[in-house]
């Protein structure tokens, strides 16, 4: 109990020190990936090579440890491989995360979190399975389209927020039920083809990872995820943001109220920056966010209101 008491408090505190503890407790070995998370401010989407360089060297020596501890051995002809799978699988979230800007929305967030949680838990079932799945539930949801249901009142404002709740539903559920249509999360949005279009080619597969990741925009920098966000609401035109952001994440935590201050100054979007944890309820469950997302909705519908007459 000593030990797992130490390995919670170091996971509070520093990542890598619980890394070090579970490797002497237990044995299990560490492996550390350096990098940095931020470039100079207004630089995004645009990157230096140097940090492709370096994080790609970083990769690469991932690639090689594993091969020696595991004997398995990750080449760029495995990435493409799954690349190539996986494409449809995006593919089919985003025609998913499209339709749900249908007005009534559809169906619930909830149901868009999982879709997205299985293609995230990257087992070869998810990978080879879920664009099946995921085709199958975007014909249904056009038939619910079609017929004009949906899981909130029509009308009701259409809110981007940071990303589904990994462990509690009830957090969106709560979010639908005081009337916010939760309609697309931050992670349900592939950066816009613009950006990718800026790439260059880089031969080892470290490297070509290392520049999707900057290209994502949330390993790039703080001014890279308040972009990425902006370009979102933006593209999908939404009536409110909520930054409910991870608090134990350090660069998420950077962003939590500078957020909401960027995108009600560049795109006059209401946002509600409100701390979360996704993976642990116990803190930031339905019942303590509640209060907090009602007034939100209350002047969202409000706004709209205003706006429509």
């Amino acid at each position: 109990m000593h030990h797992l008491e130490a390995i919670s408090t170091q996971l509070d505190k520093e990542p890598s020190k619980a890394d070090e503890l579970l490797q002497q407790v237990y044995g299990h070995r560490a492996i550390y990936v350096d990098g940095s998370m931020d470039s100079r401010w207004g630089e995004y989407p645009n990157h230096s090579p140097e940090r492709v360089t370096f994080l790609g060297a970083q990769l690469n020596k991932l690639f090689i440890t594993v091969k020696d501890m595991m004997g398995v051995e990750v080449t760029i002809e495995a990435q493409n491989e799954a690349t190539s799978t996986s494409r449809r699988l995006f593919s089919a979230m985003a025609e998913l995360t499209r339709l749900m800007q249908a007005d009534p929305m559809p169906i619930s967030g909830v149901e868009q979190g999982l879709a997205l949680n299985l293609a995230f838990a990257s087992t070869e079932r998810a990978i080879t399975d879920e664009p099946d799945a995921l085709e199958t539930i975007c014909r249904e949801v056009k038939e619910r389209i079609n017929q004009g249901i949906g899981v909130v009142e029509k009308g009701a404002p259409r809110v981007l927020n940071f990303a589904h709740s990994l462990s509690d539903p009830d957090i969106t559920s709560m979010m639908e039920n005081v009337g916010l249509a939760i309609s697309l999360s931050i992670m349900t949005v592939p950066p816009p083809k613009e950006y990718s279009a800026r790439s260059v080619t880089y031969e080892t597969m470290g490297e070509q990872r290392a520049q999707r990741a900057l290209i994502d925009g949330f390993y790039h920098s703080t001014f890279g995820v308040v972009k990425r966000v902006e370009k979102a609401v933006e593209m999908f035109n939404v009536d409110g943001v909520i930054w409910n952001y991870q608090y134990n994440c350090r660069p998420l935590a950077m962003t939590s109220h500078l957020m909401e201050k960027w995108i009600e100054r560049n795109t006059g979007v209401p946002t509600l920056s409100l701390e979360s944890d996704a993976y642990d309820g116990r803190n930031y469950s339905a019942g303590a966010l509640k209060t907090r997302v009602e007034a939100f909705a209350e002047m969202l519908r409000a706004r709209k209101s205003g706006a429509n007459t």
